[in-house]
């Protein structure tokens, strides 16, 4: 049908609709498929909608339906889509923008949404999978539910609540547990830690525990074994005794009996008071001829004799002689000048790398050997004493071995050590003190 524009019609006509020749022609921005044609008015201009020859419609603007809205196949949107009235989906929904549903929207297929989705009624789903977060307002109710992870805490918890469906389950607690009821126990439990039972225990079946177990009430078990102590404070003395009798004795008669017998052998083979007396007697008697005796006499009177030696050998202010190697645990302190006849050495220590650094305790002696690998080494020194001498030998083991001086080790300007680039080559460093901030140092390199 071609354009009414030029027809002449006698009488007025309102909403006079028909189909476009132009199966392409659609508004600008339309992205309709081809096959469509567009349905213009009496006037030929397009009505926002086209239609197929097998009946499928496309709309390029906003669709408002007040009444219910029933598909059967898919349903594509690129706009806006608002209905007042029940909204029935057998196929595929594909949405771009907003939905608004005031009323039921029933769907038998998958639905995905990549936006928000606010529900302010209930949902009914037979399978829903949910990548991000769930916040559910009101109550929810669910006939099992499975969790791989709970990180979270349950502040309030109704009712009754079964962990596990089998005897055979595991559940592992970590924390702390409070109960302010009763708590029953029907199969075995094994304690590491102390138990403090604050009122009445009752044990069915074996009780075993390693550590301590303290109850202010009554203990009743048929058996109870444990390898820490037993602390019971009960309220009737007959059932501690009823207790105690149990776990560490069969009759308080037969340790009765045995502790007479131990104190009747110990009456018959015990000293007498007379021969008790008679012993002290003798024993004051030999500490008296001991202390009178020349023997003893002449023991002090020894005794005297070396000490006297010994204080006039080794004079505290004036001049003594040591013949042969003497040994100080400790340190040396001389007022005035030593002299040495003979020659005098020390102790050499190794400096070892610890993370690249290689410290030097000036407290231990005076000579220090260091061996410098490929990598960079930090040179310090610590403890540093007035008035001391050190030298320190470097191997050089490889011919890219390199040293940074640490901030209390002093080098004459623009003469820092640097190691002599010769695998194989030694380095002597020399350090003088004079106070305990810092050393001074002086280097001869390339020793072959």
């Amino acid at each position: 049908m071609g354009s009414l524009s030029n027809l002449y019609v006698s009488q007025s006509y309102q909403s006079l609709l028909h189909l476009g020749t132009d199966s392409s022609f659609f508004p600008v921005g339309a992205n309709a498929p081809q096959g469509f044609i567009t349905v213009q008015d009496g006037l030929g201009y397009n009505a926002g909608f086209a239609i197929s020859s097998s009946g499928d419609m496309f709309f390029s603007q906003s669709v408002i339906i007040d009444k219910n809205l029933s598909v059967n196949g898919n349903f594509d949107v690129d706009g806006n889509i608002i209905i007042s009235g029940t909204f029935d989906i057998e196929g595929k929904v594909t949405v771009n923008d907003n939905v608004r549903i005031n009323g039921n929207l029933e769907v038998s297929g998958a639905t995905t949404l990549t936006g928000s989705l606010a529900i302010s009624n209930a949902i009914t789903a037979s399978n829903m999978f949910i990548t991000n977060d769930l916040i559910v307002s009101g109550t929810l109710f669910a006939n099992k539910v499975v969790t791989l992870i709970e990180s979270s805490s349950i502040i309030f918890s109704s009712g009754s609540n079964i962990l596990g469906d089998s005897i055979l389950d595991t559940q592992t607690l970590n924390g702390t547990i409070i109960m302010s009821g009763s708590s029953s126990l029907t199969g075995s439990m094994g304690i590491t830690g102390d138990l403090n039972v604050l009122g009445s225990g009752t044990f069915g079946g074996t009780g075993s525990f390693i550590g301590n177990l303290t109850a202010t009430g009554n203990i009743s078990s048929s058996t109870l074994s444990g390898v820490g102590n037993v602390t019971i404070y009960s309220a009737s003395v007959n059932s501690r005794l009823v207790y105690l009798e149990g776990p560490f004795s069969t009759s308080v008669d037969l340790r009765l009996d045995q502790l007479e017998a131990f104190s009747s052998s110990l009456q018959t083979n015990f000293a007498t008071t007379a021969e008790l007396t008679q012993t002290a007697s003798f024993l004051q008697n030999q500490i008296n001829q001991k202390l009178n005796t020349s023997s003893f006499n002449a023991y002090t009177q020894s005794t005297d004799n070396r000490l006297n030696v010994i204080e006039t050998t080794f004079a505290t202010t004036g001049s003594n002689t040591f013949n042969g190697n003497q040994t100080i645990n400790g340190t040396l302190l001389v007022s005035s000048s030593m002299v040495y006849s003979g020659s005098v050495r020390g102790q050499v220590f190794p400096v070892t790398l610890i993370s690249s650094t290689a410290s030097i305790d000036c407290s231990k002696g005076n000579f220090f050997t260091l061996t410098l690998s490929s990598a960079s080494v930090r040179l310090e020194a610590t403890n540093i004493q007035p008035g001391e001498t050190l030298s320190l030998r470097i191997l050089n083991s490889t011919a890219t071995s390199s040293v940074v001086i640490g901030t209390s080790i002093k080098f004459p300007t623009g003469f820092t050590y640097v190691p002599t680039p010769v695998a194989a080559t030694t380095d002597i460093l020399t350090f003088l003190t004079f106070d305990t901030g810092s050393i001074y140092s002086v280097a001869g390199n390339y020793f072959a």
